[in-house]
């Protein structure tokens, strides 16, 4: 019986040896904390990035927008007149009584939803780029989501022009009074949902999508204040197309919620819901298996970072 005891502490002992030729410092020493590596870049990407089929996906979606643009025509005849619930009070509130005062309405319209675009292309290339020594991959994923979410928000914006085809208010008005606004007689049946609205606060929820999953500006205050202003100019985008008697506001309660549910949940369910607590060269997690030792096993155990 002692030689076969002997024998079995003698295999165990060659076997530490052999897995971990300093077992009995290990066994008695505190494990060195996890130091993740040096990062070349300030907003190094940390998320899942675009694989192949996002790629097709979003091909395909910016083909059936570019179908629906130019091969669906707009309805001649409306397929839904009149406004529903609070639309007519809410008409008779915002909509400006002076044809001046439309058109100003319009002109500002138009700027302030063009200011969103700028604001979320310029933020997502020119911060990396500029201000993180040359960070072309965080601008190149950050712009690719941009795509998506701006390619999806404007074919349902323009799928429910064209197949719902709702007439917008100022058309009986634009029949009594041709000048009544200056686009009288363009788009009478796409109303539905507000366009204007919808790609206003997909680009500023995108924003907000952006500034909530990096420190962008090294500022939470920043980061912040940047969100609230790309929002401030998607609401004031909204009420400016009320003022202009173009949309109901059943029209831009619809567009509001498709843009930022889109900006805001796209980014967030396919990137910055999945974060890489360590990452390599290709953005995949590691692992690897390593001895166990202990005062009462040996053995080997897995370790990996997901």
């Amino acid at each position: 019986m002692r030689r076969c005891c002997t024998w079995r502490l003698g295999s165990q002992v060659l076997l530490m040896a052999l897995l971990c030729p300093a077992a009995a410092e290990a066994a008695g020493a505190d494990p060195e904390p996890f130091q993740e590596p040096e990062h070349e870049h300030r907003l190094e990407w940390r998320y899942r990035r675009a694989d192949v089929w996002e790629y097709s996906g979003t091909a395909l979606v910016a083909g059936l927008y570019a179908a629906v643009e130019f091969g669906v025509p707009v309805k001649d005849e409306p397929g839904w007149t009149g406004g529903i619930l609070f639309d007519d009070s809410a008409r008779d509130a915002f909509r400006l009584k002076s044809r001046a005062g439309r058109q100003r309405a319009a002109d500002w319209s138009d700027a302030t939803t063009l200011l969103t675009q700028v604001q979320v292309v310029l933020d997502g290339v020119l911060t990396p780029v500029l201000g993180d020594s040359w960070n072309f991959d965080a601008a190149w994923q950050v712009s690719f989501i941009n795509i998506q979410a701006m390619t999806l928000t404007g074919l349902f914006a323009r799928a429910g022009h064209r197949f719902i085809g709702r007439r917008r208010p100022s058309v009986e008005e634009c029949r009594k009074d041709p000048d009544y606004i200056e686009v009288c007689p363009v788009a009478e049946n796409s109303g539905f949902p507000g366009g204007h609205t919808a790609a206003a606060f997909a680009a500023a929820s995108l924003v907000c999508a952006h500034h909530g999953a990096f420190d962008w500006y090294g500022s939470e205050l920043a980061d912040d204040a940047t969100c609230v202003l790309g929002l401030g100019l998607a609401t004031a985008s909204s009420f400016l197309r009320l003022s202009t008697d173009r949309h109901y506001l059943s029209d831009n309660i619809v567009g509001a919620l498709l843009g930022a549910g889109i900006g805001y949940g796209l980014p967030n369910l396919l990137h910055y819901s999945h974060p890489l607590s360590v990452e390599s060269g290709d953005g995949l997690a590691r692992g690897g298996v390593l001895p166990l030792v202990t005062d009462t096993s040996l053995g080997v155990q897995g370790l990996g970072y997901f």
